[in-house]
């Protein structure tokens, strides 16, 4: 009696399943896509930290600079010129520099203010703000007291992230934008009264 062979498409299946040759370049790749794509995401997420962490450095550092200012003189000031006070003088000389500055973020926004707290009103000084949102003024009550003049600066960084578009939309979105703001205290007292 001769011996039933089985189809070849079955005998061709048996043998593919007993092949060990190549398991490991298959298990190596699939495993290999999966690492790599959660390691672009966690560099992506690193990187989105950073941004957020200048955007707060810098915002410190520019309200630091405009509060170092010694009371209001026109007079025997270096930063002075066409009749402004120190502070808008330094804002004049910050507001060209700090693109250069944040060179990793093209897009970023920012401004400087001098402020004044008469009673529980912030006033604007002479500068490149004309307004404060709300909560930059909750937060300048909160760090001023009355006749206190003050420094606000803020920097608004947006992110885009380097992931592919498709993984970018589902993880992280188009991009993410760090709003970021200082308040700082310059002085006290009508030496320190905003500039007409």
């Amino acid at each position: 009696m001769s011996k039933v062979l089985p189809p070849r498409s079955v005998r061709t299946a048996l043998a593919f399943r007993s092949a060990r040759e190549g398991a490991v370049a298959v298990e190596f790749a699939l495993i290999s896509t999966v690492l790599l794509a959660l390691f672009a995401v966690v560099l992506d997420f690193s990187i989105m930290f950073y941004a957020k962490r200048d955007a707060e450095r810098a915002s410190t550092l520019l309200a630091h600079a405009l509060t170092s200012c010694p009371a209001n003189t026109t007079t025997n000031t270096l930063l002075a010129w066409r009749g402004t006070d120190c502070v808008t003088a330094t804002m004049n000389l910050l507001k060209d520099r700090i693109p250069n500055v944040l060179v990793n973020f093209p897009d970023v926004t920012f401004g400087m203010a001098s402020i004044q707290r008469v009673g529980d009103v912030i006033r604007m000084c002479p500068g490149n703000m004309t307004y404060l949102e709300s909560d930059m003024q909750t937060s300048a009550l909160a760090v001023l007291k009355d006749k206190d003049a003050g420094a606000l600066a803020y920097l608004t960084i947006t992110y885009k992230p380097f992931l592919p578009k498709l993984i970018a939309q589902y993880l992280i979105g188009s991009s993410t934008t760090f709003r970021e703001y200082t308040v700082d205290v310059r002085g006290n007292g009508d030496a320190y009264a905003c500039a007409t």
